[in-house]
């Protein structure tokens, strides 16, 4: 055998041990894509002339699925409370119904009934295994979190902790205007159900009845004709917030 053949096969070899190695790590910590998605576009143009279906559509297919889901199998699905770990007979349920301070199927999404708040949902993404490391006291807030969203923090972790430095265990999610012209630009965003992922919906179930946390934006006065970028970002100790952000258009004609 030459010398080329055993040099190649060594070569093989080592690949495929390499693989063997990083894959199940990959998938255990949701590799380096961990993300946020949105629907129903990463851009979006709302105007009164045209059909506007190509948002409402997505979301409407969106609602179905997690409506048909809660309703035909109730009974495998529970309420999660904050700080409380899944139940091993059950699955923490997500009701539509917590979107409806800012995005409701009703009002079309606030696209077609009324162009001036239209609404984008957020879920994580490519989390694979990941099972998240979370900031548990107000000191351990990162200096570059916006304050907007630490403001957000001690207000929802007062409800659950009403005294000492204690957090509730949640993915937090900042978003904002990208650029200084985006934050002036960007009107008023509204959030719900919360400023964030809890933890209880990780790490991902591959079952047919697991439902991923959601968060809706609704925008409103917006100035017209102007595109507004808004990034999105995931909050935890053992995350990147700037390696993998989300970053979404939005312009209202």
């Amino acid at each position: 055998m030459s010398r080329l053949m055993i040099g190649v096969g060594v070569g093989v070899v080592a690949v495929v041990l390499l693989i063997a190695v990083l894959v199940p790590v990959l998938l255990l910590t949701g590799g380096e894509d961990i993300g946020i998605a949105v629907l129903p576009a990463t851009s979006i143009v709302v105007n009164n002339k045209k059909d506007l279906s190509k948002y409402v559509e997505p979301l409407n297919k969106l609602h179905e699925e997690y409506m048909k889901k809660t309703t035909e199998n109730a009974d495998v699905y529970s309420v999660c409370q904050p700080s409380q770990t899944k139940l091993d007979d059950k699955h923490c349920i997500f009701k539509m119904a917590w979107l409806q301070a800012t995005c409701k199927m009703e009002n079309d999404w606030g696209y077609e009934a009324n162009h001036s708040q239209p609404c984008v949902i957020l879920r994580p993404s490519k989390v694979g295994d990941w099972k998240p490391e979370p900031y548990k006291l107000k000191d351990e807030l990162p200096e570059s979190m916006p304050q907007k969203l630490k403001d957000e923090i001690e207000v929802q972790s007062y409800r659950v902790f009403p005294e000492g430095q204690k957090l509730d265990e949640v993915v937090w999610v900042s978003c904002e205007g990208e650029a200084e012209e985006d934050k002036k630009n960007i009107g008023e965003m509204t959030v719900s159900p919360w400023h964030g992922f809890p933890l209880y919906y990780f790490p991902y179930q591959p079952s047919p009845h697991y439902l991923q946390p959601l968060i809706g934006l609704s925008f409103s006065k917006l100035p017209s004709g102007v595109e507004v970028s808004v990034l999105c970002r995931i909050w935890t100790v053992d995350t990147d917030p700037d390696k993998n952000p989300l970053r979404f258009n939005i312009k209202v004609d």
